[in-house]
Formats: structure tokens, C-alpha cells, sequence
């Protein structure tokens, strides 16, 4: 299966200099960096730097949602991983993933962030929220995929229309994507061999974001 990670970023210069060399190291088909109108030097730092990734460039700032559909729709690969720019992958994620897109019925795989699980739905005043599972050594389904560390088939990810815009800036993007998903009868898989470490240095926070 050919695969494809897409990195949305936005001013995150400093975070594609550390965490990028070790999401090159994966060994993915395709790397695309979609930089959702970034203010600092992102741009030029990976032309200089990484001539190997592929960039798209938004002409102005669009949020989350946008950037990541962008990504997957310039995206080659069957198999198109997501990945925030704060995340670090450990070792071989590929193989551990790849196996479970062999069922046709899975649109998509999250990967283990240290400290976290699978996730169960969760009924809360009558809204649906989620909560994690115990967590386990061996992959268990899951109620959604993580946008910032997960892997989705592409030709389902088309037929769901990709992320809902109305979502933007960003969050719950993933979950409704999940959500809409399940309602197909796919399935989602979380699975904790394939590791990546969350550094959590986003630029979603006070200083840009009420």
C-alpha cells in the first residue's frame, strides 16, 4: 500500500526543525506539508531544507479542517497518515498500522500517544461525548481516530467528503469524521504498537487563541 503523511502547519518553523528528520525517517511514499498561511519562515525552511516534501500553500488562513482536506486531496497514497507537527513517531509505525488496512472495512487507525488509549462513546446530557478505554496491549476498536496521530483510507475518506468545515478553526473535527464513519459501518482501530510521542508545543494556545 503506498502511503502518504500529510503535516498541516502554521508558524511552526521550529517544530518542523526538530520533529520532521524523525517523520522522514518512517520511510512514507509521500510527504506533503500543508502550511495554512504561516507569518514566519516555515516556507523557505523547507525549501532550503527538505526539497523532498511536497508544499501546499493556502493563500490565506483557513483553520484545521481545510488545511488537512487540502493534504489528502493532493495526496497519492492509498493510506494517508495525519500528523501534527508536534508529533514525534517511535521506530516503525508503518507496519503495525498497514496490517489492519488489509480489512476492507477499516477506514482508519489511530496510533498510540504515550498516555492515552482507544476511546468508548459517552453519553453526556444528551449529547455524545467520548472517554478513554482501559488501556491495552493488543489493538482494540475505537470511537474515533485522532486527527493529529491517525491514518484513514483515502478512497473512504472521499466518500465521507473529508473533515467538515464546520468545525473551523479546529477541534471535534476528527471525532464527527469518526462519528460519520461508524454510521457507515467501518471500522476504527487503535492500535499501541504503532507509537508517537505528543511533545504538546502546539501553536493552539493563549498567546494566538482566546
Amino acid at each position: 500500500m503506498k502511503t502518504t503523511v500529510v503535516i498541516p502547519n502554521w508558524n511552526g518553523k521550529n517544530l518542523l526543525e526538530k520533529n520532521l528528520p524523525a517523520v522522514l525517517k518512517v520511510g512514507f511514499d509521500e510527504v506533503i506539508v500543508v502550511d495554512d498561511a504561516s507569518m514566519d519562515e516555515s516556507i523557505p525552511f523547507l525549501k532550503k531544507n527538505f526539497p523532498q516534501v511536497k508544499i501546499i500553500e493556502n493563500p490565506a488562513n483557513r483553520g484545521f479542517s481545510y488545511t488537512v482536506n487540502k493534504g489528502v486531496e493532493n495526496a497519492s497514497g492509498e493510506i494517508v497518515f495525519l500528523f501534527n507537527t508536534d508529533i514525534v513517531p517511535q521506530g516503525n509505525v508503518l507496519e503495525p498500522v498497514l496490517k489492519h488496512f488489509k480489512n476492507k472495512d477499516v477506514f482508519g487507525v489511530s496510533l498510540s500517544e504515550e498516555g492515552y488509549s482507544w476511546a468508548k462513546p459517552k453519553k453526556e446530557f444528551g449529547f455524545l461525548g467520548h472517554e478513554p478505554g482501559e488501556r491495552t496491549t493488543a489493538a482494540h476498536e475505537t470511537f474515533w481516530i485522532s486527527g493529529g496521530s491517525g491514518a484513514f483510507r483515502k478512497s473512504m475518506w472521499e466518500r465521507l467528503g473529508g473533515m467538515d468545515l464546520l468545525f473551523s478553526p479546529f477541534y471535534w473535527e476528527d471525532i464527527d469524521l469518526s462519528y460519520r464513519a461508524v454510521k457507515m459501518g467501518w471500522k476504527l482501530i487503535w492500535e499501541p504498537e504503532a507509537k508517537v510521542v505528543h511533545k504538546h508545543e502546539s501553536t493552539i494556545n493563549s498567546n494566538n487563541f482566546s
